[in-house]
């Protein structure tokens, strides 16, 4: 193995693990930004339907209740909503550097292939030269 060939070879291995590394925080990012999603659907539902209960609301005490409540909730909404936000602005990084990733790693891995071949025929052209000259077929 050459020294051209063995280097590709560990830089393909290393951009390798580089990509597993990538593809799982990609993933990790995924679950998270969905998870911010369902979080702020659910807050959203719960929201509607506490605004349906200040309609019923028979004392001042319940319609102080269900405005603080409504209040509380919108602020989580709001923050969950700027926290997905901020998430799938994370997602799309992650995406992005796994596709680069990818990228890279197909290119060592060509570079790695291609070296490997000029190594293999390098190697064939060194054993011609060393054989000895075939004479051609002999003239009576």
């Amino acid at each position: 193995m050459s020294r051209r060939e063995r280097l590709f070879a560990l830089m393909a291995r290393r951009q390798k693990i580089e990509l597993g590394q990538k593809a799982a925080t990609a993933q990790r990012a995924a679950m998270r930004a969905a998870d911010a999603d369902r979080q702020a659907e659910q807050l959203g539902n719960l929201l509607a339907e506490k605004s349906g209960t200040l309609a019923r609301s028979a004392t001042k005490a319940d319609m102080l209740a269900a405005h603080w409540m409504g209040v509380e909730l919108a602020a989580h909404l709001e923050i969950t909503r700027n926290n997905a936000a901020h998430l799938e602005q994370d997602l799309i990084r992650a995406r992005a550097e796994l596709a680069q990733a990818e990228h890279r790693s197909g290119l060592y891995h060509d570079r790695a292939a291609e070296a490997r071949r000029e190594a293999r025929e390098a190697a064939e052209a060194r054993r011609e030269a060393a054989r000895p000259a075939r004479r051609g077929p002999a003239s009576a």
